[in-house]
């Protein structure tokens, strides 16, 4: 129903634009200004750390574990966010350097991540973590545009390395940051998953949510993260080296100090 819905919003828009050649270049405008704005907010100041509590309904059950996801800016030039996320209970570790690149670590051994590898037996894939960013996008449109909302369609490209054939943002005007995402599979009929946020708080002069869902429509299954933040936190930066990453911990406790 919702896919229906986004697809005669978008088919009405487009016919509108292509109406009122006025009104095409104030919905572009629109565009480009909310897509501006969502990868400013994506950019960090400083290194985040969110120490995470989730409740994971997954295929094999349900199960609770504690998560520490670390986010920086990629040192080199015009790079984009590196994100880090580790799984205490599962013993899971994720590296994402870029949309090209990712590595998981289970049970200790490292090996490359495509962008559907499915995490720690959540609902969450390796491409679930990226933050919006219009270059993944093959055409980007507005399909509903409210005072307090902007809803954006991303179609992937044909051939690329999207396990999504669309993405649909649900974007918070004022923040910029999205409050729902839509992944349709295969077809853009086919809804497969959504991603809620909310309780969005500044931390370190950027939006970051304190309450996030992701729930898979064909499993029925649902996750629940509650984050807490905090801003440049202490991490070794051998965190975000492949090659160190299933020798590091940020969960596990420091050991008790010797009797004397």
């Amino acid at each position: 129903m919702e896919s229906a819905m986004n697809r005669a919003a978008a088919i009405l828009v487009l016919a509108c634009l292509a109406a009122h050649p006025r009104g095409a270049r104030a919905e572009r405008s629109a565009l480009a200004a909310m897509v501006d704005d969502a990868e400013e907010q994506a950019r960090l100041l400083t290194p985040l750390r969110a120490d995470v509590t989730a409740e994971i309904e997954g295929a094999k059950g349900k199960s609770q574990d504690r998560i520490v996801l670390v986010v920086r800016n990629d040192p080199a030039p015009k790079g984009g966010v590196q994100t880090y996320v580790e799984f205490e209970k599962a013993g899971v570790k994720v590296l994402v350097l870029g949309p090209a690149e990712a590595w998981i670590s289970d049970g200790g051994k490292v090996r490359k991540a495509a962008l559907d590898t499915q995490i720690a037996g959540t609902n969450w894939t390796v491409e679930d973590l990226l933050p919006f960013d219009v270059t993944r996008c093959g055409s980007t449109r507005i399909v509903d545009s409210r005072p307090e909302q902007m809803t954006l369609a991303c179609e992937a490209e044909r051939k690329g390395p999207s396990q999504y054939v669309l993405t649909v943002y649900k974007m918070d005007r004022e923040k910029a940051v999205p409050i729902q995402v839509l992944y349709y599979k295969e077809s853009m009929n086919n809804l497969v998953k959504m991603q809620r946020a909310q309780g969005y708080e500044k931390v370190g002069a950027k939006w970051r949510p304190s309450h996030v869902e992701m729930r898979d429509f064909k499993l029925r299954t649902k996750d629940v993260l509650d984050l807490r933040w905090e801003q440049d936190p202490k991490f070794p930066p051998e965190i975000f080296d492949p090659k160190s990453l299933s020798d590091r911990s940020l969960t596990a406790k420091a050991p008790a100090a010797a009797a004397r």
